[in-house]
């Protein structure tokens, strides 16, 4: 939603890089922050429900904003880390700057088949997304299938940098 309705308006206001790319710094910074918190949260309290109460919200906020920037960027057919070295920075620490172009790539396949898609599952596939910003904190979410039945397990592996 934020990359389409991004990229339909981005050629009214040009300018409004600036403020997409500060946003997706703000949400990088506070997802970075705040999750690294409720994972040493969670190895104190094994709360996965109050662990995941906080990384969810934080993992979507990041998604969503760096689907603004990508829908702006990819409408105004710029780069999006034109002139945001702060932002390019964080993606780099964090080992994310392939994965947006990967983001990016999967948003703009969406936005080239609008109006033609075959099925919702052309959206889920953008799970994926979540599960690598997961990762990259120390959180791998897995099926299984065993003699319990089949369900999902999430792992939380907090010494990560």
């Amino acid at each position: 939603n934020a990359y389409f309705s991004s990229r339909a308006s981005a050629s009214f206001y040009e300018g409004y890089l600036s403020c997409v790319q500060s946003n997706c710094e703000l949400a990088m910074e506070d997802a970075f922050l705040e999750i690294p918190k409720a994972v040493a949260a969670f190895e104190a309290n094994a709360d996965l429900t109050n662990l995941m109460s906080v990384v969810y919200p934080k993992i979507a906020f990041l998604l969503e904003h760096m689907a603004n920037l990508l829908g702006h960027t990819d409408g105004i057919k710029c780069a999006p880390f034109k002139d945001a070295n702060r932002l390019k920075s964080f993606l780099e620490k964090y080992h994310l700057l392939a994965w947006v172009e990967d983001y990016r790539r999967d948003l703009a396949e969406l936005w080239s088949r609008r109006g033609r898609w075959d099925s919702y599952s052309e959206f889920l596939a953008l799970n994926r997304h979540v599960e690598r910003l997961l990762w990259q904190v120390g959180i791998v979410a897995y099926e299984t299938h065993d003699n319990k039945g089949d369900g999902y397990q999430i792992l939380v592996r907090p010494n990560f940098s």
